[in-house]
């Protein structure tokens, strides 16, 4: 038995580590990582859709099920249940175009933008104090190196699906 852990074990441990503390990390609001996700994904799009606003439309400024479910990779019942959910605290709500009934769209309630708005301020807080921690130069580094093993891993990923 190999005594040294190799490069590759250390380097899945620290990912495991940083995840574990990443989903707990700086939010007491008591809304679950996945649930913030969402939420925030919806924000982002409805933001977008604000300033492209072209009034001759009728369509509400959220996301279809279908969409947060290609965008956030999870499958539609996932995203329809995760929807319910925040449905249910009243962070969102399900709106019907005028012009096809059958069409609808998520969008954020004002407590689902306030909620939402709390959790960033506290994460963004959280973030700070790596920040400062680390200092501006090994901020720098680490940027540097996630955004590398982002590339690589998408590398990887293209290499063996076109195989």
């Amino acid at each position: 038995m190999q005594t040294e852990k190799s490069q590759a074990r250390q380097l899945l441990e620290a990912m495991t580590k940083i995840r574990r503390i990443h989903s707990r990390a700086g939010h007491d609001a008591k809304i679950p990582r996945g649930e913030y996700l969402m939420m925030h994904v919806i924000w982002e799009f409805m933001s977008k859709k604000h300033t492209q606003n072209n009034s001759s439309e009728e369509i509400p400024p959220g996301m279809k099920v279908s969409e947060l479910s290609e965008y956030l990779k999870i499958s539609s019942p996932s995203v329809s249940q995760m929807v319910n959910a925040l449905e249910e605290k009243g962070y969102v709500e399900r709106v019907m175009t005028k012009n096809d009934r059958r069409v609808v769209y998520i969008c954020l309630t004002e407590q689902g933008k306030l909620i939402l708005e709390k959790v960033t301020q506290q994460f963004m807080a959280f973030t700070d104090e790596i920040i400062d921690r680390l200092g501006k130069e090994e901020t720098d580094q680490l940027i540097h190196l996630f955004n590398r093993l982002y590339t690589i891993i998408g590398d990887i990923k293209d290499e063996k699906s076109s195989k």
